[in-house]
């Protein structure tokens, strides 16, 4: 499973804990709120708010219950979180989506010189940290050295019309060479194991980006749901890739010609 792939397990996982409200009953789910609340508080120095409790207690969690929480202050920022059975211990990814957010800005500054018109998600997907991983301050490349297995997923959400003609052809070979030239710079800004996406979307599904970030769930998940909603295609063409250890991309131009290749009847038939 690549990394895009599992991003979108995760997420579905984490949908399907919010909605399944069940488990261990309702007094202990009630303690288990408290002790969250309690606990994230004294170790980030904010409130939380409990937004979704459940999933039971699994074996594939070493006995956790699994929640979803927001900070008080950023009702839209969604903080995957599991406690022990014995609500002793409490682990959660908010270091993760802090230094995600961190590098929003210098990432989104280095794809709109690319694309001007570039709107970018960025998530990390290690996973959750225990009560002594709480510095929400450090830099990225600290983050990776914390945790090595961490990929970096950086997201850029263009709009189809700039990029692509009247019968839905698109200059490939101008496009492949601002591929290159993000994960080079990606590279050099030391965003090292970072994985990337580039989306083009209709012009419609594009203006829809802040609405797909306030979302309770990720962008790409987002449009995919406006598509089963609707029926509308959101997604014109989209090109994966990872940052190579040579600071390039880790496909080539054959590589990313296929990924073109593989949506020219969706170009063409939205033109």
């Amino acid at each position: 499973m690549n990394h895009h792939s599992r991003k979108a397990v995760l997420t579905i996982i984490m949908l399907l804990t919010v909605l399944g409200l069940f488990g261990c009953g309702g007094s202990t789910d009630k303690r288990a709120a408290e002790k969250i609340e309690e606990a994230l508080q004294a170790k980030y120095g904010e409130e939380f708010v409990v937004e979704g409790l459940g999933g039971g207690y699994s074996t594939m969690s070493n006995n956790r219950l699994k929640a979803v929480v927001y900070p008080k202050n950023a009702p839209n920022t969604r903080v995957n979180v599991q406690i022990t059975k014995d609500l002793k211990q409490v682990y959660d990814d908010y270091v993760n989506i802090k230094v995600a957010q961190a590098a929003k800005g210098p990432i989104e500054h280095i794809v709109k010189a690319l694309w001007p018109d570039g709107k970018v998600s960025i998530t990390n997907d290690a996973g959750l940290n225990d009560a002594d991983d709480k510095d929400t301050s450090m830099s990225y490349e600290e983050f990776v050295k914390l945790h090595p297995e961490n990929w970096q997923l950086v997201y850029v959400f263009l709009n189809s019309a700039d990029y692509m003609d009247a019968q839905g052809r698109m200059n490939q070979e101008a496009e492949i060479q601002k591929f290159d030239r993000l994960a080079r710079q990606l590279s050099a800004s030391k965003y090292l194991r970072s994985s990337i996406g580039v989306y083009y979307l209709t012009p419609e599904a594009y203006s829809l980006f802040e609405e797909a970030e306030r979302s309770k769930t990720s962008v790409l998940n987002y449009y995919d749901d406006l598509k089963e909603k609707d029926g509308k295609v959101s997604l014109v063409t989209g090109i994966t890739y990872d940052l190579a250890d040579n600071g390039g991309p880790s496909k080539d131009k054959a590589a990313f010609d296929e990924q073109f290749e593989l949506w020219k009847n969706v170009r063409e038939a939205i033109k």
